[in-house]
């Protein structure tokens, strides 16, 4: 029956469309009536797979199993959840001058560059959360603007058939189509107000954690500062004109 349906998918005769129709509704009634107990559909189901090709009725060969691909992670060489960046930072201690992290936004979700090149594993994080996030957009407006008032209008038309039949046109428990394609849609802007309120949690951790390291960074510097004038070497400690490009005072 798939077979036959994906050769007539093309037709645009009226009269072989109709004759696909008649022969396909012929077919579901068989089936009904074969699954019901009838002896006849049966027998006559029965000669249909008898006289069926093997390629239609033998299972297929088993195909050989894929080697299995290393995991993103594995591949991107992601560090052990102990070593990631909200685990390390902040820091309490560096080794020479502390290099303070900064926040970006890449299209929405914020992450801390803290060293070049960029790890695999971040651009591979970003890229899914991105791609995730257009799905469920587009996910959102399709049934916003097409699932839903489609539903609505498939229970307006039920209405008007049970009115035509003497019922009642707004039965209370009377089946509706808009029903699971407005708890869908509720579901997908639940997970959509989830995702943002994580992301934002998220952003303000990981600002807190690069104001503790410009900090940290600041109080580190200071202290050079101070053991640099103890020692008597004042170039280093304090900025020259050179390096600054401030004007001289007067």
């Amino acid at each position: 029956m798939r077979n036959r349906f994906h050769e007539e998918r093309n037709l645009i005769s009226s009269r072989r469309v109709k004759l696909a129709f008649h022969a396909g509704y012929t077919a579901l009634d068989a089936l009904d009536s074969a699954a019901a107990g009838s002896a006849s559909h049966t027998a006559r189901l029965l000669s249909y797979l008898d006289a069926a090709p093997p390629p239609l009725t033998q299972p297929p060969a088993k195909a050989p199993q894929p080697k299995r691909r290393p995991s993103p992670a594995a591949r991107d060489g992601d560090p052990p959840p102990a070593h990631k960046f909200l685990a390390v930072f902040p820091r309490a201690a560096v080794r020479g001058a502390r290099k303070a992290p900064f926040m970006v936004n890449a299209n929405g979700f914020p992450f801390v560059r803290w060293k070049k090149p960029q790890p695999a594993g971040v651009s591979r994080v970003l890229r899914q959360k991105i791609e995730n996030r257009g799905r469920r957009l587009h996910r959102l407006w399709h049934l916003e603007d097409y699932w839903v008032p489609l539903a609505r209008l498939e229970d307006r038309w039920e209405g008007l058939v049970r009115g035509l039949r003497g019922g009642d046109e707004d039965a209370e428990d009377a089946a509706r189509f808009v029903v699971p394609m407005e708890t869908e849609l509720a579901a997908v802007k639940r997970l959509i107000y989830e995702n943002a309120v994580r992301t934002t949690e998220l952003m303000h951790r990981m600002q807190a954690i690069v104001d503790r390291e410009r900090e940290l960074a600041m109080e580190e510097r200071l202290q050079r500062e101070q053991l640099l004038l103890k020692d008597g070497n004042i170039e280093d400690a304090i900025p020259t004109q050179a390096k600054t490009g401030l004007p001289k005072e007067a």
